[in-house]
Order: C-alpha cells, then structure tokens, then sequence
C-alpha cells in the first residue's frame, strides 16, 4: 500500500494510530468480503518501520521498509 494510505491526516507522518487503524480496517474489509487472508500473520508491524524509535514513520522510512521486505522476499513482491 502506499504511504498515503496510512497517512490518513495527510501530515506527511504515520504515526502507530494511522497504522493500526488503517491496518485493522484491510482485514476487516477482506473478512467481509470472504477473501483469503494469506500471510496475513507475516503482515509487518508498526517497528518494522520506525527505524528511528521516535513513535512517527516518515515516508523515507516506509519506503525504505519496504524495499527491504520485497529484497527479504527475493523481489518476489507480494505473496
């Protein structure tokens, strides 16, 4: 997803709020729909992204999480 789907008061930070409720609402919305919830259990967390420990993920820090995780994954993209 891109980041400003998580920066949901559109000020340029996710903070841990932003995240899990963003984060909560896709689930809840699949398990509405009936879809499958694959890997839904490796799903990273709100830490995965905040590098720097300070509560806010900015948007180099979110793309940067995710470069790492699609090289984690052998650039297969998403599972």
């Amino acid at each position: 997803m891109a980041f400003e789907a998580y920066d949901t008061n559109k000020d340029n930070i996710i903070t841990q709020e932003e995240f899990q409720s963003v984060k909560n609402e896709r689930m809840s919305a699949k398990a509405e729909a009936n879809m499958p919830m694959r890997n839904a259990i490796n799903a990273p967390e709100f830490g995965v992204f905040d590098t720097n420990k300070d509560g806010k993920i900015t948007k180099e820090e979110y793309q940067k999480g995710q470069l790492e995780r699609m090289q984690e994954r052998g650039g297969r993209g998403r599972q």
